[in-house]
């Protein structure tokens, strides 16, 4: 349920709490004002406390501790900006308020990740913390002081070399430059190693090296790994003095969700990084950060150095214990994948009629799966696919078990109409090769060729060349 919450103060010697369940109101007194007030002043706020019944029983056992109290209070920012026109400056213009994170919650995967690991702590998010409010994220203050370089050719094109010169040239720039920072970050992961994880960061001044640091991440991803190497620099860096931070990194998708605060996998992260870079911004509106996309593996010496860093610390045991969203994730797709799997392979999963071909039987979610892969979006190829190879069909084999009172025969020959005759030998269809269900019950590529029959017999499984009644 939602509570209106009055705090008027707080203090860890609050002096006095008034639970008051009828008016369903929790108001905290306390003795000394919120930073930012005056030793007479309270500075109000007003929050709404996401909680339960007994959550609320509980606020006197929180009241020690004031960090643990706002754990549980959300500040009211967007939805109720029109009720409460006043609260986000409130809540803006109080220091205490806006280092404290509004409210811890997990994401629907997060009691999975617990379950993978009972003792293991899971990743944590905050989607309601002064830094994902919409207008008020660092990329909407700062449009012009966060510029990104992630465009580039493909490795593959002809155009990538010419495009790697000019990243050189930009980058001897840099070292040259001593009024600007850099710093390159790397993720690495050893699947060999019960899958270790690693990030690093090393942070230079010109051609001087100042800070470099690597960790062992835990049961995370190469992505989570990606964001805090980008996460740890850009905390240094922003502890030092200079125009314009640059972060180099070999991952796209970690370099645009460094300052993307909607909910994501290491979201806790972005917000982290929006932080320290908005107080670095606000101290001069000169200043600029550059992240950067950097060429993996392509001779690049200091991304070859955090690179070997990274994979170091990698075969280290973390020195914490924990499971992110995204491992999480990843584990409860393949374990879902692994039992689909050894389903496909069961008679009693697939029937009797399944083509004899465990080609077939692969199974995936990426990309439609096998068979989407193949038809598209044609749904009348999709569904004389799955007909086929299932051999549940308008066919007169069919009809033989389920309506025997009516024609099984074929319309063109004289056999009962079956997948085999249609595939094989039925004179109606055109084929590439005789015997064509056996090709394909020994081709290693079923697929294909079957679509390719499909696209070559548009009627072929459809109830257009459903034998005729009226020959029975």
């Amino acid at each position: 349920m939602t509570v209106p919450f009055s705090l008027l103060g707080l203090s860890k010697d609050a002096a006095a709490y008034t639970v008051e369940l009828a008016d369903l109101v929790i108001r905290v007194w306390s003795t000394e004002a919120l930073a930012g007030g005056t030793n007479s002043q309270l500075a109000a706020t007003v929050f709404y406390l996401h909680c339960s019944s007994a959550r609320i029983c509980r606020a006197s056992r929180l009241m020690s501790d004031p960090r643990k109290l706002l754990r549980h209070v959300t500040p009211a920012h967007l939805y109720h900006r029109r009720s409460l026109p006043g609260i986000k400056l409130l809540v803006v213009n109080s220091p205490i308020l806006r280092s404290l994170p509004a409210r811890a919650q997990p994401l629907p995967l997060n009691f999975i990740a617990s379950s993978l690991s009972s003792d293991i702590p899971a990743e944590d998010f905050l989607p309601e913390h002064a830094e994902c409010w919409p207008g008020d994220r660092l990329v909407d203050m700062f449009p012009d002081s966060i510029i990104f370089h992630t465009s580039h050719p493909k490795k593959s094109s002809n155009l990538f070399n010419q495009w790697l010169e000019q990243f050189r040239d930009g980058l001897s720039l840099l070292c040259n430059d001593d009024t600007v920072l850099y710093a390159f970050s790397d993720g690495s992961v050893l699947p060999d190693k019960r899958n270790r994880v690693a990030a690093a960061y090393r942070a230079y001044r010109g051609q001087q090296e100042l800070s470099r640091k690597s960790i062992s991440c835990g049961r995370t991803t190469s992505y989570d790994a990606e964001l805090q190497g980008l996460s740890l620099a850009l905390h240094y860096l922003t502890s030092q003095d200079a125009t314009a931070i640059y972060l180099f990194c070999d991952n796209e998708s970690a370099l645009t969700s460094l300052f993307d605060t909607r909910l994501h996998a290491s979201q806790m992260l972005s917000v982290l990084a929006c932080r320290k870079a908005r107080a670095w911004l606000e101290a001069d509106p000169n200043r600029t950060i550059h992240p950067s996309w950097c060429p993996g593996h392509a001779d690049i010496e200091q991304n070859e150095q955090v690179d070997v860093d990274a994979k170091t610390a990698a075969t280290t045991t973390p020195p914490i214990a924990f499971i992110s969203h995204a491992y999480a994730r990843q584990q409860v797709t393949a374990e879902a994948t692994k039992e689909w799997q050894l389903l496909a392979h069961q008679m009693s999963y697939c029937g009797h009629g399944f083509l004899a071909n465990h080609r077939l039987r692969k199974v995936s979610h990426i990309g439609g799966g096998p068979t989407l892969t193949l038809t598209g979006t044609d749904t009348s190829l999709t569904a004389r696919f799955a007909r086929a190879v299932l051999d549940h069909a308008p066919t007169g084999e069919y009809r033989t078990r389920f309506f025997p009172n009516e024609n099984p025969l074929c319309n063109w020959c004289p056999p009962i109409q079956s997948r085999r005759h249609i595939l094989s030998t039925c004179i109606h269809y055109v084929r590439p090769r005789p015997n064509f269900e056996e090709f394909l019950k020994n081709s290693a590529e079923p697929g294909p060729s079957l679509v390719s029959f499909l696209k070559a017999n548009p009627s072929a499984f459809t109830f257009t060349d459903v034998p005729d009644d009226d020959i029975f």
